[in-house]
């Protein structure tokens, strides 16, 4: 950035929003407050070599394209799912990302984690209503903060659908939590734009959007 600016040009960073990369220390150490859409109930004992997962509730209405189940702290990916009864996760690698593997009893909870899938490789999104969202938000700001950047493009907000129905408030929230901790103005853009973003958004000429444009 110092050279660029020597040369009187603006730097931004480029980010992927709230998106946590699956060689993060949040994601190998199986962080509790990653976000998960469904909890299962462990239906047996699974031992620590088992590639099997059995749940006792009914796996078929689950998002195929979540592939990663948490178990207390261990991450476990999966490739197929048994819908019929006895309900299970077939296919399973044990200790995905670097988690630690262990053994657990019945009863214990099964939570499938939210991702996104991108290049042969999985991004995970914090819980919302965890401190995660913020410290993720902090992370952001230190990069912008000691790389010396004149602004962000916050690329990606367009995948808070996943937040649920309330996507709109989060997506916002996020982009103000880092603006809160930036130690300067920043100019900012953005994948999305939602009503509560207008007075922080400082350009629109890089949407990923082609439908921005006049038909």
């Amino acid at each position: 950035t110092d050279s660029l600016h020597n040369s009187g040009i603006k730097s931004m960073l480029h980010t992927y929003a709230w998106y946590i990369d699956n060689a993060c220390s949040w994601v190998s150490n199986g962080d509790p407050r990653l976000a998960s859409d469904q909890t299962f109930t462990l239906a047996q004992t699974l031992y620590p070599a088992g590639t099997t997962v059995y749940v006792n509730e009914y796996t078929g209405n689950i998002n195929t394209e979540y592939t990663t189940l948490r178990i207390g702290t261990e991450l476990i990916t999966f490739t197929g799912v048994q819908t019929t009864y006895p309900y299970a996760f077939t296919g399973c690698t044990r200790g995905a990302y670097g988690s630690t593997v262990s053994g657990y009893y019945a009863g214990v909870s099964v939570y499938q984690l939210k991702q996104y899938n991108f290049a042969g490789r999985a991004f995970f999104l914090p819980d919302p209503g965890t401190t995660l969202f913020t410290d993720v938000a902090q992370k952001t700001a230190d990069a912008f903060n000691n790389g010396g950047f004149d602004g962000i493009y916050m690329d990606a907000l367009d995948g808070a659908w996943q937040f649920g129905p309330d996507s709109w408030y989060y997506s916002s929230k996020f982009v103000w939590e880092v603006d809160y901790r930036l130690n300067k103005d920043c100019i900012w853009d953005m994948a999305t734009f939602y009503p509560n973003m207008w007075s922080i958004r400082s350009r629109a000429g890089a949407w990923d959007q082609i439908g921005r444009a006049h038909v």
